[in-house]
């Protein structure tokens, strides 16, 4: 039960921070390097695909900055600081956990994020393109970026009409599962302890 436990949380660890663009991307590795692309046109195509991908992702995403532009301030929603920001925060609000925005203040935090997160993985792709030659993070940004951009709750709010609570939830990475795992190790050991003292 113990290591079927083990396996199960680890599991569920991956799980959280892999999607349907993480599990592609051995597939997208094992295509690119059976392709030759210093073969005819091929390298030239890839190239021109991926730019229209990227051109057409930022397209998407300059719109969704417009529609929040244009939306009213909304009710003020109440956002948990993460550590960086605690690293700036003044001597009067060191002991703040959380933050207050209106609605369209947050959303356009999160489209800061999600455009500064989309073009940073970019350039360094096309970077390690021209300067070593690699041709795979061409084709993995190419596919596995619009995969996550399409599963952004922006996206979703914006252009596919769903209504999603505000602040949207972050999902748990692997060390917060593992931390989880630590916590209620000692919460079991304690409690072994306790019942042993009891008897």
């Amino acid at each position: 039960r113990r290591v079927h436990g083990d396996l199960t949380l680890t599991f569920k660890s991956v799980s959280a921070v892999m999607d349907a663009s993480s599990f592609a991307i051995l597939p997208l590795v094992y295509f690119a390097n059976q392709v030759d692309f210093k073969i005819g046109d091929r390298l030239l195509i890839l190239r021109t695909v991926y730019c229209m991908v990227t051109l057409a992702i930022v397209a998407v995403l300059l719109y969704i900055r417009r529609r929040i532009a244009s939306e009213p301030d909304g009710p003020m929603i109440r956002v948990p600081l993460t550590d960086s920001e605690k690293l700036f925060l003044s001597d009067e609000r060191k002991a703040d956990t959380h933050d207050e925005l209106c609605q369209r203040d947050y959303d356009l935090k999160q489209w800061n994020e999600l455009f500064k997160g989309t073009l940073l993985p970019a350039g360094i792709s096309l970077a390690i393109h021209f300067y070593w030659g690699p041709t795979i993070p061409l084709v993995i940004q190419a596919v596995t970026v619009p995969m996550r951009i399409a599963k952004a709750e922006l996206v979703r709010v914006f252009l596919q009409g769903e209504v999603i609570k505000r602040p949207f939830p972050v999902a748990p990475g692997m060390l917060d599962a593992l931390k989880e795992k630590l916590n209620l190790d000692t919460a079991a050991t304690k409690k072994k302890k306790d019942s042993k003292k009891r008897k």
